[in-house]
């Protein structure tokens, strides 16, 4: 079962998503996340940690 933070984490994204979503109004909400996740990466070394939930729900 995932945690209380787990679910807080995964709904603020897809309240952001639908957000950004709302602002650029053409693009899909697949195309906004798999840009943010390549750029999250791409920046990994020059931002802070952020958090990964261990999980067996995946």
């Amino acid at each position: 079962m995932s945690s209380k933070y787990e679910v807080e984490i995964r709904s603020s994204q897809i309240v952001i998503l639908d957000y950004i979503k709302e602002k650029l109004r053409d693009i899909n909400s697949i195309y906004i996340n798999d840009f943010l996740f390549l750029y999250s990466k791409q920046v990994k070394d020059r931002v802070k940690p952020y958090h990964l939930c261990k999980n067996i729900n995946y």
